[in-house]
């Protein structure tokens, strides 16, 4: 219940909560507001995965589990999601499918006050919508939120993903919020290893994330030219065989220097950011790595390869972007021997332009602020029958489809 401590309230809804940039950006966004006199509101479909787990214990929220059989949220003393009359929630969903059911779940008439919405997109597929018969409606909805801004976009690569799948042609404004982080202080850099070390943390969600393959094919003719180099990959995923056989398959020499280590907690990631060289990746542990002063490669989504859009702080915008065949990218072994061969000064230097590009465009004092710029936005009586329709359209879908695998 709201307490008189609380200004407003703010829920985040999230089918599963597990270890992900998109978790994490909830985390974070969740502490940002509860420093800032929010009554902070976390709905999940099920309980908090165990790799999450710890650094969720360290941001105080309200946690409720929905139950399908009675359609209540539920916390874990069993009380019910309630709230007081005085109250206006925003809700902050992540993907198009969380943003028609919450929309669904969440209205006045169960709880006696009004929701604003706004939908973050911060993954390139996240406004795509199935069946695809449909997506003249879905099309409607996108362009109507649009309008009111309250459907914002990390960067430009989700919007053009957005603009490409529905077919957009008119004249409307994109709002881009990029991810936000809380920026240190510390512009402090460590000098380089004297065994250089490359690391990357990811899931290994193949080919969304397929870039470690590529990292590790990279890093194996590198070591060639360069022997005082190690490789550090953290991570999991169905594709961990895929991963080991590859490295396997190296010469010893160079396998012997490739260490990969589980899942670690999101709070321990930056121990190894910090003992490291260089960082490869994309997403969110881009701008971790930043924040510890450390050089960024970042690499393309939806790929096995080496590319990658070269250092973050020659191109602070894209840190997701997605393979397009079309483009000439830069490659992981160039940008890697950039890093190993400058002196010590080009080396501190492009690290605080890491930071410095961070500190500009990702400050979450900023970005969050900016990200509920158009909740004050309420959906009209059309728009929420678009929203049922589209919701309960994807909803039969899903168990068609289901059924069919099954």
């Amino acid at each position: 219940m709201l307490n008189n401590q609380f200004s407003k309230t703010i829920i985040f809804y999230c089918f599963n909560f597990s270890m992900g940039g998109t978790e994490t950006l909830i985390l974070r966004l969740m502490k940002y507001y509860g420093a800032n006199n929010y009554r902070i509101i976390l709905l999940t479909e099920t309980k908090i995965n165990e790799s999450i787990a710890e650094d969720s214990h360290k941001v105080n929220f309200e946690h409720y589990i929905y139950k399908s059989s009675s359609k209540n949220f539920y916390s874990l003393n069993n009380e019910i999601l309630s709230f007081q009359s005085i109250e206006n929630p925003i809700v902050v969903s992540q993907f198009l499918p969380e943003f028609l059911k919450c929309s669904v779940l969440l209205i006045k008439s169960k709880y006696g006050v009004r929701f604003s919405h706004v939908l973050y997109i911060v993954h390139p597929n996240s406004t795509f919508y199935n069946p695809k018969v449909f997506k003249v409606f879905a099309k409607s909805m996108i362009g109507s939120m649009l309008r009111k801004g309250n459907l914002i976009f990390m960067d430009e690569t989700c919007i053009s993903k957005c603009v490409e799948f529905y077919k957009i042609t008119e004249n409307v404004s994109f709002n881009i919020c990029r991810l936000p982080l809380f920026i240190n202080d510390d512009k402090f850099v460590n000098k380089r290893n004297d065994i250089f070390n490359v690391l990357t943390v990811t899931r290994f969600e193949f080919p969304f994330k397929g870039y470690v393959l590529g990292l590790v094919n990279s890093f194996a003719k590198l070591h060639k030219k360069y022997p005082n180099t190690s490789l550090t990959i953290i991570g999991n995923g169905k594709g961990k065989m895929e991963l080991q056989e590859l490295i396997l398959k190296l010469p010893e020499s160079t396998s012997n220097n490739i260490l990969t280590i589980d899942e670690v907690p999101y709070h321990k990631i930056n121990d190894f950011i910090s003992k490291s060289d260089v960082y490869v990746g994309m997403g969110t542990t881009v701008l971790d790595a930043a924040n510890k002063n450390k050089i960024v490669v970042t690499a393309v989504a939806y790929q096995k390869e080496n590319f990658s859009v070269g250092f973050f702080h020659d191109n602070y915008s894209t840190i997701g972007e997605v393979l397009q065949k079309k483009i000439s990218y830069l490659n992981f072994e160039d940008l890697l021997e950039t890093v190993i061969t400058v002196n010590d000064s080009e080396y501190e230097i492009m690290s605080l332009k890491s930071k410095e590009m961070l500190t500009i465009h990702y400050d979450i004092k900023v970005v969050a602020e900016k990200i509920l710029i158009g909740s004050n936005k309420f959906f009209s009586n059309f728009e929420i029958i678009l929203i049922n329709i589209l919701y309960f359209t994807h909803k039969v879908s899903v168990k068609i489809l289901q059924k069919i695998k099954n």
